[in-house]
């Protein structure tokens, strides 16, 4: 099973259920820690075994899209600074961090680009 982020201009993030899932959670623990729990409830209720993997901000505002593109890098960063040594299976670390970095690239050309 795979999950999809759609954003706007047609862009998309798609990657594995597993590594999908683990993006999303992480995210939403930040979002939490930061005081904001209907993006995270959002993100969690999109996870695989929720509702199958299906996430849609295709019509997020400015603010939505930039406080995404803040989140998924601190938890990105996190995941970097945990190393292959914190996952039950290291050799998929690499991997992982390969299509969480994806993501951020999408997210990166969304906020360079007007909607």
């Amino acid at each position: 099973m795979s999950g999809t982020l759609f954003l706007p201009n047609d862009q998309r993030w798609s990657s594995s259920g597993w590594i999908y899932d683990n993006v999303l959670e992480r995210m939403a623990t930040i979002l939490v820690s930061k005081n904001n729990p209907t993006v995270a409830d959002k993100l969690l209720g999109a996870r695989t075994e929720v509702n199958g993997g299906y996430l849609d901000f295709r019509e997020a505002d400015t603010d939505i899209l930039r406080l995404l593109l803040h989140t998924a890098t601190e938890a990105y960063n996190q995941f970097k600074s945990e190393g292959a040594s914190s996952f039950y299976m290291p050799e998929f670390y690499p991997g992982f961090m390969c299509q969480f970095d994806e993501l951020l690239a999408t997210l990166h050309a969304l906020a360079r680009t007007d909607r």
